[in-house]
């Protein structure tokens, strides 16, 4: 009896231990193949997003000179198409791309399309780090009076599409260091306390990808006419801002304070080498206050000397905006006004712009709208003719920083209105 229990016994273990071997063998070769898998327990699966704009525009104007190329009445359109492809992950964490395409019909010559295409990772203790081509930490931080315009923008839309400034004058608020799309790099810190920073670098203005898709795109500072035209970029760029937010009393507050700096780089030709160009340096400024139906924007922006030439006593230009909106319903109406001023050889060239923008929201994603601006761009005589040993072929060469324009003093309103479709 004895030796049947223990024979019995005996089995048992031997079975216990041959199940236990085979689970070993079988746990074993599910981790074996778990290894040659990529785990995918770490993100959700990617997603995709489009979005876009379209705006059909027509306008008219009442300016005082007009250039060959602008009709007292004519059309526009511009518009945009985005592709979000983006993903979130189990730690608060996401990431994604973008890429955006530029619907507006004068590029219709260009190369390509592309306006922006960059890639982001998203932290939410660590901040947000973007690399591609997109605009810097000035364009896509500080918030202004332009931001609370509506229509085509008002004093920073498409006024100078259907009208001609004065050649000199800083018609737009663009600081001297803009590099439109090009590729760079950009970091975003969390918001903590209401403060937030954000910083990029871009190596050379160019640079869209590769060196020679920028040349063919004229991604330039904005120089155009004689000794400038496409020649003086910038390189080595970088931005900074830092905005702090709060609310007190039901209103938003939002501060802004940011600058860039940039080395000036020009190509081969004489009289434009890039160590008799100036450096840029600019400093800018804004404030949002939003009180629900109302809000209020402001902005100041100041250039010295950027890019201009070392023998030439003469400034980037510096400007300043402001707006005011109203909300009602399907109704947006906005005011606003921008000046700016820069020192030239004989003087000071100024432009003056004041807007009046006014949208109806038909339909959802269907907005009709109109819009007035009334501008007053000044060049003093002796830009162009001042007295000296220059020859009348140097002075419009060496002055003309800004797109060509009329080489006089040029006022006039702009009457625009439209519809803006957005997906």
């Amino acid at each position: 009896m004895k030796s049947l229990i223990k024979l019995t016994t005996l089995s048992l273990l031997i079975a216990i231990s041959a199940n236990a071997e085979s689970n070993t063998k079988v746990a074993n070769s599910v981790d074996q193949k778990k290894g040659n898998q990529i785990n995918t327990d770490w993100f959700k699966k990617p997603q995709a997003r489009v979005k876009g704009k379209l705006m059909f525009i027509a306008g008219a104007n009442s300016a005082k000179k007009r250039d060959s190329r602008i009709d007292q009445a004519s059309f526009s359109t511009k518009g945009d198409f985005g592709l979000s492809i983006f993903a979130d992950g189990l730690n608060n964490d996401s990431y994604g791309a973008d890429i955006v395409f530029d619907l507006r019909r004068e590029k219709r010559s260009s190369p390509d399309f592309i306006r922006a295409a960059y890639a982001y990772y998203n932290t939410e203790d660590y901040g947000t780090i973007k690399v591609g081509e997109m605009e810097g930490a000035l364009e896509q931080t500080i918030l202004d009076g332009r931001d609370i315009m509506g229509a085509t923008g008002g004093f920073g839309g498409e006024l100078f599409t259907f009208a001609t400034p004065s050649t000199g004058t800083l018609s737009y608020y663009q600081h001297a260091g803009y590099d439109k799309y090009a590729t760079k790099l950009l970091y975003q810190t969390p918001t903590i306390n209401g403060f937030q920073f954000v910083a990029s670098f871009t190596p050379h203005s160019q640079l869209l990808g590769s060196r020679s898709r920028g040349a063919n795109e004229d991604n330039n500072t904005g120089f155009a006419g004689g000794v400038n035209s496409k020649n003086v970029m910038v390189r080595r760029v970088i931005e900074g801002v830092a905005s702090y937010g709060f609310n007190t009393n039901g209103t938003d507050v939002n501060l802004y304070l940011g600058g860039s700096v940039a080395d000036s780089s020009t190509r081969n030709v004489a009289g434009a080498s890039a160590e008799n160009v100036r450096s840029a340096k600019s400093f800018l400024a804004g404030l949002l206050v939003d009180f629900g139906d109302i809000q209020f924007g402001a902005g100041y922006m100041n250039n010295g000397k950027s890019l201009v030439r070392k023998d030439l006593s003469e400034t980037y230009g510096d400007a300043v905006n402001a707006a005011v909106s109203y909300a009602l319903g399907r109704h947006y109406v906005a005011a606003g006004h921008m000046a700016s001023w820069r020192k030239v050889e004989g003087g000071k060239a100024k432009a003056n712009i004041s807007s009046v923008t006014y949208e109806y929201k038909a339909a959802p994603g269907l907005t009709l709208f109109s819009e007035v601006n009334y501008f007053n761009t000044r060049n003093t005589s002796q830009y162009y003719n001042a007295a000296g040993n220059a020859t009348q072929t140097t002075r419009g060469n060496n002055k003309r920083i800004f797109p060509g324009g009329i080489r006089e003093n040029n006022k006039g309103a702009v009457v625009l209105f439209g519809t803006a479709i957005r997906y």
